[in-house]
């Protein structure tokens, strides 16, 4: 922008006053920075320019005219006006990647701001956060939802951030994590650490049993949380799956005790001599606290019941656990 064409106002902001060019009065343009009134008084020019070559007509320029003589639009306030336009079923999802991953970055910037170096310097931190190519995606989904407001309003003519897109997560042909046993072996290893340091400062863990289980019976999450004693026969060293704790059983079934069907078969398992080891001393444990039963779970919650939800081990502390392992992120 040439010298001498924008003033300071009292209140810090700065003014230009450039020519409108549906009706040739002066316009006002004010901007927080000099960066802001450049961005704005160019959409003013591009405009004008639309206007002279039969690009617009007067009607689309006065739309697009508004946003740039008008108030900030923040990132924050686009967010406002898309979340109530959000699923319900979605809400949840859409809020918890706002407060954890869009919010701390970008809730104060205008949109225009969001060009292509500051959206890679956001991926790339969320990268060093070990977090996946998939949940970086899915967050950038819902800031482009979001931003798709101004663009709507005629803020910025397209993404701010042009063709810049967070990379896509990879194929992957072999697992990250636990491939072979000597990594399982190493998992193990560093859960029992933590596992001693609780049981050291008087908090119960069992996650090196969990874990064991889950990896050498294959199952899942649900599954083991849904797992009871009377499901087991150390006798014939089997195991009987065939409930699992899903979301909000404790509506479903008051008695305390999940039974909601697993989304396979019910299945009898051959256990592995590990397995028996892991799940012999995971019932020494319950009998020293006096939360075994035979009809109780077999990996419970605090003071012996069955957990409320179907989650085993959350994705955050699964990360912080590989990474004590020394393994690759999952």
């Amino acid at each position: 922008m040439p010298k001498k064409t924008y003033q300071r106002l009292k209140n810090g902001r700065l003014l230009s006053q450039p020519r409108d060019p549906v009706s040739g009065r002066r316009i006002r343009v004010t901007a927080g920075t000099l960066s802001e009134l450049e961005h704005k008084t160019r959409k003013v020019a591009a405009v004008r320019d639309g206007l002279r070559w039969g690009e617009l007509n007067q009607k689309t320029a006065a739309n697009m005219l508004r946003p740039a003589a008008g108030k900030r639009l923040t990132v924050a306030a686009c967010w406002e006006r898309h979340f109530p336009g959000v699923p319900v079923r979605s809400k949840a999802i859409a809020r918890s990647n706002w407060e954890r991953r869009l919010r701390p970055y970008f809730a104060e910037l205008q949109v225009w701001e969001l060009d292509k170096a500051r959206m890679a310097a956001w991926a790339a931190k969320l990268e060093a956060e070990r977090f996946a190519p998939k949940t970086i995606r899915g967050a950038y989904d819902w800031l482009a939802g979001a931003v798709s407001i101004a663009v709507d309003d005629g803020v910025v003519d397209g993404w701010p951030w042009g063709n810049w897109r967070p990379k896509r997560a990879e194929t992957i042909r072999k697992r990250e994590s636990c491939g072979d046993v000597a990594e399982l072996a190493r998992l193990l290893a560093a859960a029992r650490e933590l596992d001693a340091r609780d049981w050291h400062a008087g908090r119960f863990a069992d996650r090196t049993a969990m874990i064991a289980v889950m990896a050498l019976c294959g199952l899942r999450q649900g599954e083991v949380c849904g797992l009871s004693w009377d499901h087991l026969d150390f006798a014939h060293d089997t195991m009987f799956v065939q409930y699992q704790a899903g979301r909000g059983w404790p509506e479903r079934w008051p008695d305390g005790r999940p039974r909601d069907p697993t989304k396979t078969k019910p299945r009898t398992i051959r256990l592995h001599p590990d397995a028996v080891a892991a799940l012999e001393m995971q019932r020494r444990q319950l009998e020293v606290l006096r939360w075994y039963r035979d009809g109780g779970p077999v990996f419970p919650a605090h003071h012996g019941e069955f957990r409320k939800c179907g989650r085993a081990i959350t994705p955050d502390a699964l990360r912080a656990l590989v990474a004590a392992a020394g393994l690759p992120n999952v």
